[in-house]
């Protein structure tokens, strides 16, 4: 698995078949068996039939790779490939086994000739027949070649080290390790190792390129330029002690080997003189695989065979955290105080054991939920971890039976005390809340626990979110009201429930937005306008999707002459709470631009309304007329009964409030918390974008949020399923990838939340013809590129030469921002189709051994705007069009 390690999120998932992973050092390509992949777009860069041991170069510019090569018999040829574009830089074939060595072979055998050449050693072993004239005796030619099969290239790309497994008689393993001049192919030196070390796994040069590190069952590090061992790990009685060594690499930051064992030990010992100096606890179940020295982060990450990443100390070797990646869908990450961050989907698989009582993630969600945890531990996330010391050891909580009436609209919650006393009782229907609190239900209220059991009732007759089959779930906390139990679910026939005879459905949206606040502190620039833009937007494709007449968009901005249509708190909860007499049939969009920010203490997310004047929410009194928070909106969107429902926070938090995060643009994770609660409690679909200040929130570069700039330029084209449909999840996980880039112009910010229900799939919210994407108001200050088609004209693919991968590398590292001012050259879209767009394109043929091409820039008119030809080989191709392709869309690109 690939992974994210300021998110926690995997990037791409690799199907475990025994093929060999690496990561170049700086994170853009990695080799999976035979292939190099970029990092960015998951696409091939290059492939090769045998193809084995890929390492990537000291600077990530190149791969290392070693093909074996039926056509000299089994020869091994070395080949140093560009990392970006995979064309070979320069290759060498091993020269055969010395002379000398012909020795090896079994004493049976009759040498009757030997020569040594390019093709390798020819012997001749066949015994001679009794009355056989030994001159005219035929010979066998044997072919016993080098068969490399581990490699490393000096920093500098000028040496080559490899250590070979030879298949010659009694497949015999060969402990040599021989230097080579990768310019040359000329054999430097050998580095004779002892027969009890093993055979070698790995080899790896220092920074500097003057010494080997050798991984077999110990690791050794000779001299580069004496061919003398300097000094053994693991060798004598040590061995048996400290296990097998799996896997070693310099830390030149530090002088030292890092170390990983058999056994799941880690280790690490001091350059020259091999002391120990840490012994990292917590060891791997099965083999430690791997680790990495991170010394920025103060931080060594480990890999082992029980699938879990592990980060410690480095000075200390205590144990910090542990990354559990089983799948896209089901990860944690779990430190030692059991602070936690974890995907939406998490699953049963994740779990405490306390007093021989189960808690699931789920059950510790509100009191240990640490959102970004790993960015955190490794220093890339300045926001404090939230202090869990004064957190109560959970207490026994009870035991929950529910029973469904026969006859009617009614179930019956029978909880059992456990010894801790019982406190609330949240009941969920459907995917959200019913009631936080059953207890306090009109029909329950003044009942008591009799002889350790509570019985309470829960009647859903006339309640629109009961269906004919319905799931309830009921769970129950001790006393304390500390952490609820695991629960228990039933499937519920709705009594005399029939689904709605009217299969017309229509989508209900809600549009907010604030620019103008009460005097001028507050002021934003393009709230009001994005709030119109996505609510033109919304129009647009449901009433494609839906009808006109079955579209309705309520739009409350500050931009408004009227009174009712005004962003104010009675104005906004007014729509909102008439939303809860829409049919179930019906999809409901609410959106809502400008101030948002967490109440200083609170753990409670508030949306500002036009009627506030500064970010102190310090008075009850203000909070209940300037403001909505999170508990609010669950209490009103957890009863509107529709399946289909979005709500997105385009929002920008108060930089005073929240300063000590304006440095790294971080969304708090207190905000996260209330986002995910909200989530929890409402079944809706959530997108936030929030920005820690106003630089963060909204440029003038795009004149809109930049939450709202992707969600538009999704519909435009970039994100839409099958080219036509407004389909949630690509349109948000479109958001999610772009707003981080748009972000690195201006400050940045961290990737917007997303947030799904437990059980609530995607679906269309509009549809949009060609004819309506011009219609959608997006602001682009850059030239926008679709990705490029580059097509053969004899067999009318691509698939050979891949051009159209080389062309569109290209546009994707022109949009990525500048590091010093933070400026891309264009936007590239991964689109077919997208308005007022540019494409790069052209056919391309085969003649004389040349690939002629015709590089054409052309509009989304199909205008030619300029056009090269382009001529080169199969090895030069690529380059060519990488170069030719940068100058024809010059003239387009932003000279900022």
């Amino acid at each position: 698995m690939l992974v994210d390690l300021q998110s926690g999120e995997i990037i791409h998932e690799i199907p475990r078949d025994g093929l060999r992973f690496n990561l170049s050092p700086n994170g853009e390509a990695m080799t999976i068996g035979d292939r190099i992949l970029s990092t960015k777009t998951g696409e091939e860069v290059a492939t090769y039939d045998w193809w084995y041991n890929l390492g990537f170069t000291h600077d990530s510019s190149a791969v290392l790779a070693l093909a074996y090569q039926h056509r000299y018999a089994g020869r091994s040829t070395v080949l140093l490939v560009d990392a970006k574009s995979g064309q070979l830089i320069s290759h060498m074939s091993l020269d055969p086994l010395d002379p000398e060595e012909i020795a090896t072979l079994p004493p049976s055998a009759e040498i009757r000739s030997a020569a040594v050449g390019n093709e390798g050693v020819l012997l001749g072993t066949t015994p001679p027949a009794k009355d056989a004239d030994p001159t005219d005796m035929p010979v066998t030619i044997n072919y016993k070649p080098v068969q490399a099969r581990v490699a490393a290239i000096s920093p500098d790309k000028k040496l080559l080290a490899t250590a070979d497994i030879r298949s010659g008689p009694n497949d015999k393993y060969d402990m040599t390790v021989r230097l080579w001049d990768f310019e040359s192919g000329q054999l430097i030196r050998k580095f004779r190792r002892d027969s009890n070390s093993g055979w070698v796994h790995d080899l790896k040069f220092n920074h500097d390129g003057t010494q080997i590190l050798v991984t077999g069952r110990d690791a050794e590090v000779w001299s580069v330029s004496q061919g003398e061992l300097l000094y053994a790990l693991g060798k004598g009685a040590n061995r048996s002690k400290l296990g097998a060594i799996e896997n070693a690499r310099f830390v030149d930051s530090e002088n030292a080997i890092l170390v990983t064992y058999d056994n799941g030990n880690i280790r690490l010992f001091s350059v020259p003189d091999n002391e120990l100096l840490v012994t990292y606890q917590g060891s791997h179940l099965g083999k430690a695989t791997g680790a990495a020295y991170l010394k920025s982060k103060g931080i060594v990450l480990s890999v082992g065979d029980d699938a879990i990443i592990r980060l410690f100390d480095a000075q200390s070797g205590k144990q910090k955290l542990r990354y559990m990646p089983h799948s896209k869908s089901n990860w944690a990450a779990i430190d030692v105080d059991g602070r936690f961050d974890s995907s939406k989907e998490i699953s049963d698989s994740f779990i405490w054991v306390y007093q021989d009582r189960i808690y699931t993630l789920d059950q510790l969600r509100d009191e240990y939920y640490e959102p970004n945890i790993i960015a955190k531990y490794l220093g890339t996330n300045p926001e404090p971890l939230q202090d869990v010391s004064s957190l109560q050891k959970p207490k026994a909580y009870p035991e929950v039976t529910i029973v469904a009436s026969d006859n009617e609209n009614m179930v019956e919650i029978v909880i059992k005390d456990q010894g801790d006393g019982i406190g609330k009782v949240p009941v969920i229907i459907n995917g959200r809340e019913l009631t936080a609190n059953a207890r306090e239900l009109s029909a329950n209220q003044g009942k008591k626990v009799v002889d350790g059991e509570l019985h309470l009732t829960v009647k859903l007759e006339g309640d629109k979110r009961l269906r004919s089959t319905n799931s309830i779930t009921a769970r129950a906390f001790a006393k304390d009201d500390y952490i609820a139990g695991r629960g228990n679910e039933i499937k519920f026939a709705g009594f005399g429930v029939d689904e709605p005879v009217n299969k017309t459905t229509k989508l209900h949206a809600v549009i907010v937005g604030v620019t103008d606040y009460r005097g001028d502190k507050m002021d934003l620039s393009y709230a009001a306008k994005d709030a119109e833009d996505f609510g033109s937007a919304i129009k647009i494709a449901a009433g494609r999707l839906l009808g006109e007449a079955n579209t309705n968009i309520t739009l409350l901005t500050t931009n408004s002459d009227a009174a009712n249509t005004l962003p104010t708190r009675r104005n906004i909860l007014n729509a909102l709470n008439r939303l809860k007499e829409v049919s179930p049939n019906d999809i409901i969009v609410l959106y809502f631009s400008g101030h948002g920010i967490i109440h200083r203490g609170k753990e409670d997310y508030y949306y500002l309304t036009s009627t506030a004047a500064s970010f102190n929410l310090s008075s009850s009194k203000i909070r209940t007329r300037d403001a909505i928070s999170s508990d609010e909106f669950a209490e009103i969107l957890r009863e509107i009964p529709v399946e289909k429902r979005v709500v997105i926070f385009d929002t920008c938090g108060a930089g005073q409030v929240i300063s000590e995060f304006t440095k790294e643009r971080a969304i708090p994770s207190s905000q996260i918390r209330a986002l995910d609660r909200l989530n929890r409690r409402t079944g809706f679909h959530i997108l936030a974008g929030s920005a820690s200040d106003k630089v963060s929130y909204e440029s003038s570069r795009f004149s809109q949020g930049l939450l709202t700039l992707t969600l538009l330029r999704g519909m435009q084209g970039a994100a839409l399923r099958n080219g036509e449909f407004v389909d949630i999840v690509p349109l948000f996980e479109y958001s999610l990838d772009q707003v981080p880039i748009l972000a690195k112009g201006i400050g940045g910010i961290q990737r917007p939340l997303y947030a799904s229900p437990e059980k609530g799939g995607s679906f269309d919210i509009g549809r949009l013809e060609q004819a309506d994407l011009e219609r959608i108001v997006v602001q682009d200050d850059r030239p926008v590129f679709v990705r490029s088609s580059m097509i053969h004209t004899k067999n009318f693919n691509d698939r050979k030469l891949s051009l159209s991968r080389v062309v569109n590398e290209v546009l994707i590292n022109a949009a990525q921002p500048d590091k010093k001012t933070g400026r891309s050259q264009l936007i590239y879209v991964d689109s077919d189709i997208y308005p007022k767009s540019y494409q790069v394109s052209g056919p391309y043929r085969e003649e004389s051994g040349q690939i002629i091409v015709r590089l054409t820039l052309q509009d989304a008119n199909l205008s030619v705007i300029n056009e090269q030809r382009v001529v080169g080989d199969k090895k030069n191709i690529a380059s060519l069009i990488a170069q030719q392709t940068l100058e024809l869309v010059q003239p387009l690109l932003d000279p900022n």
